[in-house]
């Protein structure tokens, strides 16, 4: 049996464009469940000033799915967190002493990317989240067009022990072909962490069960086991990410319309 860590999920009832209702959360636990996932972080989207006020109580919230799941008879872990969108209101929130990292243990912070340009002070928000020790993670990076032209812009972050989280259904083509390449660029370099849902809505399958099992023959075993649970556990410990296997070459810098031509 697979045992899955889900470190971006949006699971929390009515905060933002992820599940409506308690009986959808437990519909996407249930379904996810299913495929073997047996812990989430619970990832609102945390954007503007408005959200950190909004959702100063993201702890409390999971602590009220967490009964609800048990209620049901369903197994799964929930811990607290939030994708946070790069802006300085990171900094007034952390300053304010509000949780926003991952499993609110204080070491490592989920970024959320836009799909277009990078903000401009991108780069010095990443710094300055690492002054304050902890680890960012760039969230679905396939998705921005900024690393879809050209992956390679990943390895200087990458170079700043600054990590990376692919999605699931990036995989299955959700997102688009461009997407779905980089998506795959990314993990048969081994250049991501953490392989995750970023589930809104309940799915007919499980999301990061069918991801995991699609990559059987594509990557190790050793590599699908820090995607999809190893990173996660050490995020929920607090502890220092496992190290990734060598990437066994450097992407070419070409189009994604050559690579995908080129296959």
């Amino acid at each position: 049996m697979e045992r899955l860590i889900d470190i971006h999920c949006h699971i929390i009832p009515g905060v933002d464009d992820g599940v409506a209702t308690l009986e959808e959360a437990l519909a996407l636990i249930k379904s996810e469940e299913e495929g073997g996932t047996v812990a989430f972080i619970a990832t609102p989207h945390f954007i503007d000033r408005g959200d950190y006020r909004r959702l100063s109580d993201v702890a409390e919230r999971v602590q009220d799915l967490s009964q609800e799941v048990a209620k049901v008879g369903l197994k799964s872990k929930i811990y607290p967190g939030g994708e946070i969108y790069p802006t300085m209101a990171i900094f007034e929130a952390l300053d304010a002493g509000r949780s926003l990292t991952l499993a609110g243990k204080g070491k490592h912070m989920l970024v959320d990317l836009p799909m277009g340009s990078l903000p401009n002070d991108f780069d010095s928000i990443l710094y300055e989240i690492q002054v304050r020790g902890i680890v960012p993670i760039l969230a679905h990076p396939e998705r921005c067009a900024y690393f879809q032209d050209d992956p390679n812009r990943l390895v200087p972050y990458l170079e700043r022990n600054i990590s990376c989280q692919v999605n699931a259904r990036s995989l299955s083509g959700r997102y688009g072909t461009r997407a779905n390449t980089v998506a795959l660029e990314i993990l048969k370099r081994h250049w991501a962490h953490f392989l995750s849902s970023d589930c809104h809505k309940a799915r007919r399958e499980p999301v990061l069960g069918v991801a995991k099992a699609s990559l059987k023959g594509v990557l190790d075993s050793e590599y699908l086991e820090i995607l999809t649970r190893a990173s996660a556990e050490a995020v929920i410990r607090g502890d220092v990410l496992p190290k990734l296997p060598k990437a066994v070459q450097s992407v070419q810098k070409q189009g994604w319309l050559s690579r995908v031509l080129r296959k």
